[in-house]
C-alpha cells in the first residue's frame, strides 16, 4: 500500500486512519516491511515518488530473442509497462506476429521486429515518465488499443 499526500500534516493523518482502520479489523502490520516518509518507493514494478511514476526495470540489456518464448517474454514485461509507451500497440505488432500459435518456435529476425524490438526498448528508457494526475489541471486521456491482429 502507498500513501501520498501532499504535506507532512496530512500524511499523518492518512497513515492514522490506515492504523486505526487496520486495528478494527484487527489487522497486523509487520513494521521490517514498512517504510515511512520516503521521497520515492517501489511499489508493483515502478518507482512512484515525487509527482512521477517510471518503470522500476531498464531493458537496455536485454537481448536479441531468438525463439517465440523469448519475444512472449519481452512482449510481457513491455506490456506490464505500456502506458509509457505511446501507441505501444502499433509498435508491437510485429513482435506479436512472432509470437503468435502457429509460427515456429524459432523466429525469423526482420528489419520490422529488429525496429520494434528497439524503438519499444528506447521508449521504456527515455522520459517522459507517467506524471501523477493532477485533478485541478487540464489532461488528456489517451487509449491505446489496435484494431488489426
Amino acid at each position: 500500500m502507498v500513501i501520498y499526500s501532499d504535506t507532512c500534516k496530512k500524511h499523518l493523518q492518512q497513515i492514522q486512519v490506515v492504523f486505526q482502520t487496520l486495528g478494527k479489523a484487527k489487522f497486523c502490520i509487520n513494521p521490517k516491511k514498512c517504510f515511512f516518509g520516503l521521497h520515492k518507493a517501489m511499489c508493483l514494478g515502478y518507482l512512484v515518488g515525487g509527482g512521477s511514476i517510471k518503470p522500476q526495470y531498464s531493458i537496455l540489456k536485454w537481448p536479441c530473442p531468438k525463439t517465440k518464448w523469448q519475444v512472449q517474454d519481452f512482449l510481457g514485461l513491455t506490456g506490464y509497462y505500456h502506458q509509457f509507451i505511446p501507441l505501444f500497440s502499433k509498435h508491437a505488432v510485429p513482435l506479436m506476429n512472432l509470437a503468435k500459435k502457429r509460427t515456429p518456435n524459432n523466429v525469423v529476425w526482420d528489419s520490422k521486429a529488429d525496429t520494434a524490438f528497439y524503438d519499444l526498448k528506447q521508449a521504456l528508457t527515455s522520459t517522459p515518465v507517467v506524471m501523477a494526475t493532477n485533478f485541478s489541471l487540464p489532461f488528456i486521456l489517451q487509449i491505446d488499443s489496435l484494431d488489426t491482429c
